[in-house]
């Protein structure tokens, strides 16, 4: 048999692997391929932005008829607490009269008029409820039949067990005495809203009526006029800033708590009107 050149060149190198045949790609191909290659990005630093510096807030001053309608109102319908039921402030012992208004500020919480409310507070005063002593040992029955007598009558049962809860409250956390709470706090309006509404029955409307009236004795707090005095405030045209308010009063609390006072006044006996300050005179 004759065997060609092929076979032998074949038989001679079993193990040489036969050379690859080069695939030509078109130039169409060959962009296409280019494209899907990705480029690794490049680093760019991150400038850091300065930030704009705040500015104190400006306050602006009032104007001559407005600060005369804050004397104006101050003058003629501010009072100090406890004053509307005919006793003086402070009352004698200062830890009854810091109960005397956390009294207040329970009976007020309640959606009953601020009349019925005074009446109340007066009857309890009269008994000795602002005694933490007296007051710690009345029972259930004492207290909501003596709310009933001096004309608490919707809610006598329900504040019953408020005040039974409030004394045990004061007594277990700051020993009877409402100063205690205020050397704890250092005076922090936040955290004695947090501590007064752990009493069942006060919320944030009582903490309000409580804070407005302690300012002459805890100045911390001060100044400090309720939400809703302060929509009075602006619905009158002095304004709804404090530390302007405050200016005006000589920075006193005492004097903080009777603008505080006046403007709950002239909301509930509806006498806006009369304390508003009109636009010629501004």
């Amino acid at each position: 048999m004759v065997r060609t050149r092929a076979q032998e060149r074949a038989e001679a190198a079993p193990d040489q692997k036969p050379a690859k045949v080069e695939e030509r790609v078109s130039p169409k191909h060959a962009a296409e391929k280019k494209k899907q290659v990705k480029k690794p990005k490049e680093r760019v630093e991150k400038q850091e932005i300065p930030k704009p510096v705040a500015k104190p807030a400006e306050h602006k001053p009032p104007s001559g008829a407005v600060r005369n309608e804050i004397h104006q109102l101050v003058n003629e319908q501010g009072s100090l607490p406890l004053q509307g039921i005919g006793l003086e402030f402070p009352l004698a012992s200062r830890s009854a009269t810091l109960l005397a208004l956390l009294l207040e500020a329970l009976l007020k919480a309640a959606p009953i008029s601020h009349k019925n409310a005074d009446q109340t507070l007066k009857g309890l005063l009269k008994h000795d409820y602002h005694d933490i002593n007296v007051l710690k040992r009345t029972t259930w029955d004492e207290r909501s039949d003596l709310l009933h007598e001096v004309g608490y009558q919707r809610y006598n049962q329900r504040v019953a067990t408020e005040l039974g809860g409030m004394v045990e409250w004061l007594m277990d956390k700051y020993d009877g005495d409402l100063d205690n709470l205020y050397k704890q706090t250092s005076g922090s309006r936040s955290k004695i809203r947090s501590a007064l509404k752990q009493i069942k029955g006060i919320g944030d409307l009582g903490v309000d009526i409580f804070l407005s009236s302690v300012q002459p004795l805890w100045p911390e707090v001060a100044p400090f006029i309720p939400e809703r005095s302060l929509v009075t405030a602006e619905h009158i045209g002095i304004g709804t800033d404090m530390d302007v308010l405050f200016d005006e009063v000589g920075r006193d609390p005492k004097q903080m708590c009777m603008l505080s006072r006046a403007l709950t006044k002239i909301r509930l006996e509806k006498e806006e009107k009369e304390y508003t300050v009109h636009e010629e005179e501004v």
